[in-house]
Parts: C-alpha cells; structure tokens; sequence
C-alpha cells in the first residue's frame, strides 16, 4: 500500500514538472499530546504557514478544519515593517502569496451568536 501511494506522489510530481515551489503546513494547536505541569492537556491557537520559493505570487486556498473557523493574518513577509492586515479570512477565501515569501496566520473560533 506505501509503495502505492509513493507512486502516485512521485507520478503527480512529474506531472507537475517539478513546479512544486509552495507549501502550506497547518500546526493544529489542540492536537498537543502533552500536559502541564498540573496534568491538564495543553492546547494552543492554529497556525497556517504559507511558503512560495517561486518569483510569481501564488493563490492558496484557506482551510475549514472546523466549523465556525476564521484565519488572522499574523505575518506576511512581503509587508516587514508594515502593520499586517487585520481583517480576518474565511475557510474557502484566497490568499495571495507574493513571491519568495513567508505568512503566517493564526485560526480562531468565531464568537457564537
């Protein structure tokens, strides 16, 4: 089965022509296996960590991992020095990572009503 899946990676690979120059990797915060000192779980914020190596800005996709979910943008190194935006993003809203750059953005639950 594991040599099944590496097929089908390393053949979407080359389908790509080696264009694989972004990534996206989501640290979920409520997944810590550990306990504080006092025993209680440790949980934390999520964060997405977007990366484009490419020249040319790149849309991703922002996602629902949970209901009731937005993204604040935390970082985005194309704005050092400047104030990151702070209007917050919905799962299925695109971002666009300019070129050769790093955001970070952090996932809340959105107030009940």
């Amino acid at each position: 089965m594991i040599d099944d899946r590496a097929q089908v990676v390393k053949q979407e690979l080359l389908r790509s022509n080696g264009f694989s120059r972004c990534l996206g990797l989501r640290l979920v915060g409520d997944a810590i296996e550990e306990v504080d000192d006092m025993g209680e779980r440790i949980a934390g914020d999520t964060f997405l960590v977007l990366l484009n190596a490419h020249y040319d800005v790149i849309p991703f996709i922002l996602p629902a991992h949970e209901a009731r979910v937005r993204w604040e943008p935390v970082l985005d190194t194309r704005s050092v020095g400047v104030a990151v935006p702070a209007r917050p993003l919905h799962p299925g809203d695109q971002y666009e990572l300019a070129g050769r750059s790093v955001a970070v953005l952090r996932s809340r639950a959105r107030a009940r009503s």
